[in-house]
């Protein structure tokens, strides 16, 4: 049984629990709300555009038309048919008369690393330019003028980071999916305007040649599968070499996994790159769901407790709907999800799907222990 000091101990737990996740919501997520990246009268410089694909036939006869298709800056395209083994070569051809290089992966190479990190690694140093764009070859640009805001953005700053949302489609998961990934780009978007960027999404950056080969690459986390977009940024941004382009016209999309397995999948190759990132932003990154299953938690344990049942009840409801009201904005801000009601179902469900996704990865470290 609970004595009135260990309910009023849960109390004021709870009421830090809301402290931390509002301060996240109104001092970093707003960040956000304000800010809109600008196109000036500036001449850019030229941009290589570098695009890592493996089997992506399809995806590359549909999307590179709207990648050439840009406006207002000169550039070249740089594929790295990464050890295709479907019609890619073949697809590439078909656009071979246009500004395009196509470097090449044969299927029987030596991968030295993992991922994608080879092919993007080669992909760089066959690019002409010293400014660099990063998009993913099932990406589709937003709009015509999607390179020029990133160019323009490195004319600025060594490092330009973009968001990328997931296209919109029917089906709970599929929304789930979109959701997710908004909200982390309103993470790391936030983060990097309060002067703590943490990663960007290799779907749309951009930055330096000069950059990448002064801090080495992706040497020092070669061996992972996943990390060429996060942990390169992890180590090398800071408060001033990190220029954000946020407008709608400067979005690339791609599509989301088809099943919550594959997604959950994506998810843990995602967070095997996380014990790499500087100890702050681990503590920042833990420290705002952590928060939010204490208030979940604690909220259900004081009602039941019927320990200042009225003052918890207000104090859960006003920290639920700032936080809905903040990220009801942020998506609409984006124009990525046509329903911003779907933000309702995606908070509560959140807590419940990454719990799943970390016991699936302590499952898989057990196993994995159990057979050395």
């Amino acid at each position: 049984m609970f004595n009135d000091f260990s309910a009023d101990y849960l109390f004021i737990v709870f009421l830090i629990a809301v402290g931390i996740s509002l301060f996240y919501h109104l001092f970093f997520f707003v960040r956000f709300l304000f800010y809109q990246s600008k196109l000036s009268n500036e001449k850019c410089d030229s941009v290589s555009v570098i695009i890592a694909a493996r089997n992506e036939e399809e995806n590359l006869r549909e999307n590179l038309p709207l990648i050439f298709n840009q406006k207002g800056v000169d550039f070249e395209i740089v594929v790295v048919n990464d050890r295709s083994e479907d019609f890619t070569s073949e697809v590439l051809r078909q656009f071979a008369a246009q500004n395009m290089k196509v470097v090449t992966v044969k299927p029987d190479t030596r991968n030295t690393g993992r991922g994608k990190k080879l092919a993007l690694t080669l992909g760089i140093k066959a690019a002409e330019h010293e400014h660099l764009v990063f998009i993913d070859a099932d990406c589709k640009p937003g709009s015509d003028k999607w390179l020029l805001y990133m160019a323009q953005a490195l004319m600025r700053k060594p490092i330009a980071l973009g968001i990328s949302p997931f296209v919109d489609e029917s089906g709970f998961w599929k929304k789930f999916f979109a959701l997710d990934a908004l909200m982390i780009a309103v993470q790391y978007v936030s983060f990097a305007l309060a002067g703590k960027p943490y990663m960007g999404v290799g779907r749309n950056m951009g930055y330096r040649k000069q950059l990448f080969f002064d801090t080495g690459g992706f040497k020092s986390h070669v061996y992972l599968e996943s990390g060429d977009d996060d942990l390169f940024i992890n180590e090398v941004a800071n408060r001033k070499n990190v220029e954000i382009v946020l407008h709608t016209d400067a979005i690339t999309f791609s599509k989301s996994k088809d099943t919550l397995k594959k997604w959950i999948n994506q998810k843990l190759r995602h967070i095997s790159t996380s014990h790499k990132y500087k100890h702050l932003d681990k503590i920042l990154l833990v420290s705002l769901p952590f928060s939010q299953y204490i208030v979940f938690g604690l909220f259900i344990v004081l009602l039941s407790l019927k320990t200042n049942t009225g003052i918890t009840a207000v104090v859960f409801l006003l920290w639920f709907f700032t936080q809905q009201i903040v990220i009801y904005l942020c998506l609409k801000r984006t124009k990525a999800i046509k329903n911003k009601a779907w933000s309702l179902a995606y908070v509560i469900a959140q807590p419940f799907v990454y719990a799943l996704v970390l016991f699936i990865k302590e499952k898989r470290r057990f196993e994995l222990w159990k057979q050395m």
